[in-house]
């Protein structure tokens, strides 16, 4: 009965779980716009969320420091403030120092591309007049045009006036949901110990333990691969662009403090962002010396593949523990879904799954294990109880008389708990059962040898089996 409300059960599961997938691929577009219309409504929740996280990586080292140095208890009360606040500081430095850095350069950079472009226009000037004759011009019909050039020019402007509208919108709504996940991320850092501990009595209430359990495991696993994936990332990037601003100084090329920091920065995008950091660096260089610019590329691709093969792999693949196969897997993925954010937020995403499924794999392995090892100690402990349970009909009376009124026998668990209850040899237990005569010396021998050799051969059993179960077996009765 019990396996058939298993089997049930599953079917039923398996409908539940197809239907829903009809109801997904059917229904796919209103599906996406509920989506859509749900993310943009937590839009400030999310980034919060992903503001505090960051920079709690930050505020947890900086707050163990300060508290080893300030001692006072009135001092302690500032602990947290002071150490967000350098946390936020030390965070938004960071992004000054790479835009002062970048931002001039770049500029520089278009200025001196703009004057090229313009020596090339009044080198060109003298063809394009020669092509602009009045004999040329005539084989076209200049007022229609010239109509037409009207035309699309107005439609231009309306749709540069409808862009600039709407970009206006986008860019006061993105402005004050970033206000807004700031200050929540404040309050986030300020009172995580309360939130966390308020989250934790309200699934005490109302999450039976087994699920509970499992929900911490899973939230635990994914904080870990996500910390150690940024983490890991940071320091890979920050290793790249210092490897490659001091490879550019070294073979004198223009622009490598900068461009060292552009490859670092595109470098927290796993594996693609050093090539978006290259594609940058190239066309920098190349406004200024264009052969040194193909010897950046070839630098940069040497450089790469050092990172790749020996950097990569033990800054970030270790700390994530995912294969390059499944972090190559995990990009494809989340580029096609969600560009450049899904390609940073698929690899910890992809990891946390790899570790969640290797543990419930290891788990289910090792209770086939353990219930296949139980199942053959089952089968020899009865095939020993049935080879010894034929005694003479004077002997043991009283063991037999014990075991019809115990019920039927239950190898694992006189294997497992041998200590409980009358044991299988209980002379006292049998003998008081039964009433046998106590003081018939013959029988008692007799008995006692029987229920000897029956234990021995009981040892003999699970003693060839303890390895496999991780079980030590006692020491024979002699």
């Amino acid at each position: 009965m019990q396996k058939e409300d298993l089997y049930a059960r599953r079917i039923l599961t398996f409908v539940v779980w197809l239907f829903a997938l009809w109801l997904i691929v059917h229904y796919w577009d209103q599906a996406m716009a509920l989506l859509g219309g749900i993310f943009s409504a937590l839009a400030p929740l999310i980034i919060g969320f992903a503001i505090a996280y960051v920079v709690n990586i930050l505020m947890v080292p900086i707050e163990g420091q300060l508290g080893k140095l300030i001692k006072s208890p009135g001092a302690k009360k500032a602990l947290r403030p002071l150490s967000m606040l350098l946390s936020f500081v030390l965070l938004i430095g960071i992004f000054a120092a790479i835009f002062s850095l970048v931002i001039p350069k770049m500029a520089s950079c278009f200025e001196v591309l703009a004057k090229q472009i313009s020596n090339a226009t009044s080198f060109l000037m003298p063809y394009v007049g020669q092509w602009l004759s009045p004999d040329f011009l005539s084989q076209f019909d200049m007022q229609n045009m010239l109509k037409n050039g009207i035309k699309w020019l107005l439609s231009l402007a309306d749709g540069t006036l409808n862009s600039f509208i709407a970009g206006a919108g986008a860019f006061f709504s993105s402005t004050v949901n970033i206000l807004i996940a700031v200050v929540l991320s404040v309050y986030l850092l300020s009172g995580k110990e309360k939130l966390l501990d308020q989250l934790s009595v309200l699934m005490d209430a109302y999450v039976p333990a087994s699920f509970r359990k499992k929900i911490r495991y899973v939230t635990g696993m994914t904080n870990k691969c996500f910390h150690n994936y940024i983490v890991g990332q940071s320091v890979e990037a920050v290793i790249l662009g210092t490897l490659c601003a001091i490879g550019m100084a070294i073979l004198q090329m223009p622009y490598a403090v900068m461009i060292g920091c552009v490859v670092g920065a595109t470098a927290l995008i796993p594996f693609v962002g050093a090539y978006i950091g290259a594609a940058v660096g190239a066309v920098l260089i190349f406004t200024v010396a264009p052969i040194k610019a193909l010897f950046f590329l070839i630098f940069l691709v040497v450089l790469q593949q050092i990172e790749s093969n020996l950097i990569y792999p033990h800054v970030v693949g270790g700390s994530i523990g995912l294969p390059g196969m499944w972090v190559l897997i995990a990009i494809a993925i989340g580029g096609s879904f969600g560009g450049i954010v899904g390609i940073v937020l698929s690899v910890p995403i992809m990891a946390t799954v790899y570790h969640l499924a290797k543990d419930a794999t290891e788990e289910r392995r090792s209770q086939v294990r353990i219930e296949r090892a139980r199942a053959q100690t089952n089968d020899r402990l009865e095939a020993a109880l049935q080879q010894g349970s034929a005694p003479d009909p004077d002997a043991a009376e009283g063991g037999s008389s014990s075991r019809q009124d115990g019920g039927a026998f239950d190898a694992s668990a006189q294997f497992e708990s041998p200590s409980e209850g009358p044991g299988i040899c209980d002379k006292g237990a049998s003998s008081g059962d039964d009433g046998s005569d106590e003081g018939d010396s013959a029988e008692d021998g007799e008995s006692e040898a029987h229920c000897g050799t029956l234990f021995d051969q009981l040892l003999d059993a699970a003693a060839s089996l303890g390895s496999s179960v991780g079980l030590s077996g006692k020491g024979k009765k002699k």
